[in-house]
């Protein structure tokens, strides 16, 4: 293996740098930043030197910002030396706007923060002094990238009056970044900022500052906000955070939901009733009065409703709302049969009325009736169905307009009477055939008598003990003392032919018996017989034996 030679292999490498800086000046002379950024990502794993050139490179040309992009960046790719950062850094200052743009994604611990800081406030006038309406645009920049410094570094304060001023949206960040942890040392200052600054968070941006406030309210408390936006303050401010404040917390601002109900009224009067429903933290009588003023009818249908004045809720959804749907709704409500008969009688005066109450009949019809759809409301009368509404029409009533919902109507009678019909007649096959089973079981009864008990092994009365002494043979127990013969045993229940499982009793004896479906045997018979005598007793025959007739 040959030597190499340090001194040829450092050239090489330097010449290959060299060619790699070429490839990209023409696509920088004329002005193709983006093309010549996608050249130098054919390049892997370039080092410190040649980005340091390349920083230069692409400043002579203005195309800075466009490199500063494409630099590697923790923790998506390898970390660079913190010189890389400054001198890229300290180039981007005479182009604020992109500093900005870098230093918003940019992690502050790969460059000097306090160089960058220095140089910033020497381009910048005095900052006590700072008016920032009088600062041209690449100065306004330079301050916004002063925040962010001061942001992420030991003074948040500076950071937040900064970007105030400016107007810009880092100033949520900042805020929410600090406010949300209460172990943060500048809690308090940064509290007091902001809530010095309420009016400036809107006028930035109402939403995030909606936000940020319901998010950080156990530091910037209720009454603090709603006080400082009722003064000098457009309303519109206070009901958005209001609501964004019910939506997170509805106890948090209870102490304000008549202020809700006037903004809503003002300023969002579909979301009026969905409030008054949600929440009951308001003077009844108050909000009433403001919906009357306002002229919101269903708003005040509803609160007449909840007042317990539902005939006057009801004529004002009939009479001035005009919507019987929401009738039907509102008498769904409390099912009570006068408000249903205020409800009928006055759309039956109305004829174009007629097809919407019966469409929402049939449809709250189908509600009640569904299976697990049970609300625990009370079911609605008789009256509120539409079958009992078709037969209160009026004569002259014109048929064409309401055809297609009678004949619903109608479909729906004729379906729920085949479902009776089907049912009882499922229900009387189902009785009959009880009847038929209880009939046939107990025509199979038998009558015995005690006197008549025998054992179906031995042949002798159940009321005696069994044989004292009994050869076992393969077939069956023969008895020396005994020369009674075998009888089978009287039937004992009553049952089908086959055998019930056994059941052991006590005879007047004291000797144990065996129920073997309708035969009886001793149990010392039993026993003693063996596998043998139980297959010999479950293959005989068991025939029922009747009681005699009387007189027979």
């Amino acid at each position: 293996m040959q030597p190499v030679d340090i001194f040829s292999y450092q050239f090489c490498i330097d010449r290959a740098t060299t060619n790699r800086l070429k490839c990209v000046v023409p696509d920088l002379k004329d002005g193709s930043y983006e093309r010549a950024c996608s050249v130098l990502e054919r390049f892997q794993n370039l080092e410190a030197p040649t980005w340091q050139e390349l920083i230069v490179l692409f400043d002579r040309f203005g195309g800075l910002q466009h490199l500063a992009v494409n630099l590697p960046v923790p923790p998506r790719s390898r970390t660079l030396p913190t010189e890389v950062y400054d001198q890229a850094l300290s180039r981007l200052v005479t182009s604020p706007s992109a500093l900005v743009a870098v230093l918003s994604w940019w992690p502050t611990d790969i460059f000097s923060v306090g160089a960058l800081q220095d140089e910033l406030r020497r381009s910048l006038p005095e900052l006590q002094g700072l008016k920032v309406d009088e600062l041209s645009q690449d100065d306004r920049c330079r301050a916004e990238a002063l925040a962010l410094l001061a942001a992420g570094g030991e003074d948040p304060e500076l950071a937040a009056r900064l970007l105030l001023d400016l107007g810009s949206s880092e100033v949520f960040k900042l805020l929410r970044r600090n406010l949300a942890t209460s172990a943060a040392v500048a809690v308090p200052v940064l509290a007091a900022v902001a809530e010095a600054s309420l009016r400036r968070l809107f006028e930035i941006d109402d939403q995030k500052a909606c936000e940020l406030l319901v998010e950080c309210r156990a530091v910037l408390s209720v009454d603090a906000v709603v006080s400082a936006l009722s003064v000098g303050c457009e309303n519109c401010w206070r009901h958005k955070y209001l609501k964004q404040l019910f939506v997170q917390d509805e106890v948090a601002g209870q102490g304000y939901h008549m202020q809700m109900v006037r903004l809503f009224a003002e300023y969002e009067p579909s979301g009026l009733l969905a409030f008054l429903r949600a929440s009951e933290r308001y003077p009844l009588e108050d909000a009433l009065g403001v919906c009357q003023q306002r002229g919101l009818r269903e708003e005040e249908a509803y609160l007449l409703g909840r007042a317990g004045r539902v005939g006057e809720a009801l004529r004002i959804l009939l009479e001035e709302v005009g919507d019987v749907g929401r009738a039907v709704e509102f008498a769904s409500e409390t099912q009570d049969p006068a408000l249903w008969e205020t409800l009928v009688s006055f759309v039956l005066e109305h004829p174009q009325l007629l097809v919407p109450l019966l469409d929402r009949l049939d449809s709250l019809e189908g509600r009640y009736g569904q299976v697990g759809q049970d609300s625990g409301r009370p079911q609605p009368p008789p009256i509120a169905t539409p079958a009992h509404v078709v037969r209160r029409l009026p004569p002259g009533t014109p048929v064409s307009r309401i055809a297609t919902s009678v004949q619903r109507v109608l479909d729906s009678l004729k379906l729920s009477a085949n479902l009776h019909e089907s049912c009882s007649q499922i229900s009387a096959r189902e009785m009959t055939g009880q009847k038929k089973a209880f009939i046939e079981t107990h025509k199979r009864g038998a009558r015995v008598s005690p006197q008549g008990w025998r054992c179906g092994i031995c042949g002798r009365s159940l009321n005696c003990p069994p044989p004292e002494t009994a050869e076992q043979t393969g077939g069956g127990i023969s008895s020396s003392s005994s020369s009674a013969p075998k009888q089978p045993a009287p039937v004992l229940s009553a049952g089908t032919d086959s055998a019930l499982p056994s059941a052991r009793i006590k005879a007047g004896s004291g000797s144990g018996i065996i129920l073997l479906g309708r035969q009886a045997v001793h149990e010392h018979c039993y026993n003693v017989g063996g596998l043998a005598v139980k297959a010999m007793l479950d293959c005989q025959p068991r025939t029922a034996h009747r009681a005699p007739k009387k007189g027979g």
